[in-house]
């Protein structure tokens, strides 16, 4: 109950408005585990705004599942072919060694571990947690050395997660939900399975966000493997903006070679097999990246300067970023990038990359911080004398980047 004149209203849901819901009163019609969260209302009129304590909807008819607080449990193992139930991170731990989830900072993750029955691809959500939740997917025997499957921070909406992979029969994968910089709370977990005796789409590089001066280079680009035709769909705002046909995996950049106010906006990218361009099963999505326009009054050229969704991402990127460099120390225009890894476990976000003209090693994330842009990306089979196999029999690769400023 709010008094005052000539009120407006905006309910939220975990901290995020809830759309068209400007009225005094919320209502949740057939209440379901994937509506429980923190409710607000922000109260507002030409005077001022005032925001509501929060009140927590839970569901609690549902089971719940074994969360450990450990990596490998014990008893954390689930087997359902789908299902919503539920659990928290409260006091949950961060273990030596155990990667940064989604790429970013948590502190209180828990884990389940699961053994694909079949082939199948998997979809995975945290929607109707409480908090800011991180979700990640991995195979490995130990914490301190996993190779990540599939991660998410916040696709799920709310500021919840989701996402999907394809798992192969027989293989354990090992689950986390963790609290973004420590955030902590309710988590309703739902799977489900799709059997599937084709491999979906992955994406291998995410595109990352832009920021420049207006006429400035601020293209995107998207990596991806498939082993079948696809169609790559590249959206602005929801619409959709471009799209091509591949005859199998490899790299796709949205051209933006004259940065103005109409190209700013949020992009997202699409791919879906050639054959079946409306299955909703086999079609993946990239993350959500911004393109933003920085102009500084004083003329002075400053790329990748964004606003943030949250205070505490703007705080990791000024602490991440790198010191300045003099002017006689200044780096060439172009250079390549040469890592090896198994061809069905590329690269992640913290894998190293071998840069020539004296650049050294740097992540990929490294790169792009330093203004470089990444032209090319491709995957180069390793020479006939170095018959290298990973565990599934697919042979060594190599990765190159070709970078330019």
């Amino acid at each position: 109950v709010a008094t005052g004149n000539l009120l407006r209203y905006q309910w939220r849901l975990n901290g995020v408005n809830l759309l068209g819901a400007t009225s005094d009163t919320l209502t949740v019609a057939n209440v379901q585990p994937t509506n429980a969260g923190d409710y607000s209302v922000a109260v507002y009129n030409a005077a001022g705004v005032v925001n509501s304590d929060s009140a927590k909807l839970t569901v609690t008819n549902i089971s719940t599942l074994p969360f450990a607080d450990n990596f490998d449990g014990p008893g954390n193992n689930i087997s359902d072919p789908n299902g919503v139930r539920r659990g928290n991170n409260l006091g949950a731990t961060r273990e030596p060694g155990e990667p940064l989830h989604a790429g970013q900072k948590g502190t209180n993750s828990v884990w389940l571990t699961w053994r694909a029955p079949t082939n199948v691809v998997v979809v995975l959500s945290t929607l109707g947690s409480d908090f800011d939740t991180l979700l990640a997917v991995y195979t490995g025997n130990t914490v301190t050395n996993l190779t990540e499957v599939a991660s998410d921070n916040d696709s799920g909406g709310f500021l919840t997660s989701q996402l999907k992979f394809y798992a192969s029969a027989g293989t354990d994968y090992h689950i986390a939900v963790d609290g973004f910089h420590g955030a902590q709370g309710q988590i309703v977990f739902s799977w489900n399975l799709v059997p599937s005796t084709t491999v979906i789409p992955r994406i291998l590089t995410q595109p990352v966000p832009k920021s420049g001066p207006t006429n400035d280079d601020a293209s995107l680009l998207v990596g991806f493997d498939s082993a079948e035709p696809v169609v790559v769909q590249w959206f602005k705002g929801g619409q959709l903006a471009r799209q091509t046909n591949f005859p199998a995996g490899g790299s796709d950049t949205f051209p933006i070679s004259n940065l103005q106010k109409s190209d700013v906006g949020n992009y997202r990218v699409r791919i879906v097999p050639a054959g079946a361009p409306t299955d909703t099963t086999r079609e993946i999505f990239s993350k959500l990246v911004r393109v933003q326009i920085h102009i500084r009054g004083d003329g002075t050229v400053v790329r990748d300067v964004f606003t943030r969704d949250k205070f505490l991402e703007t705080a990791d990127t000024v602490a991440a970023a790198p010191a300045a460099v003099p002017a006689a120390a200044q780096e060439p225009r172009a250079a390549s990038c040469i890592t090896s890894i198994y061809y069905d476990e590329f690269p992640s976000e913290d894998e190293r990359f071998q840069c020539t003209s004296g650049l050294g090693a740097l992540t990929r994330e490294e790169i792009l911080r330093r203004g470089w842009k990444i032209d090319l990306i491709e995957k180069i089979p390793t020479p006939a004398d170095k018959p290298l196999q990973s565990p599934r029999g697919l042979p060594l690769y190599q990765y190159k980047l070709v970078i330019s400023r």
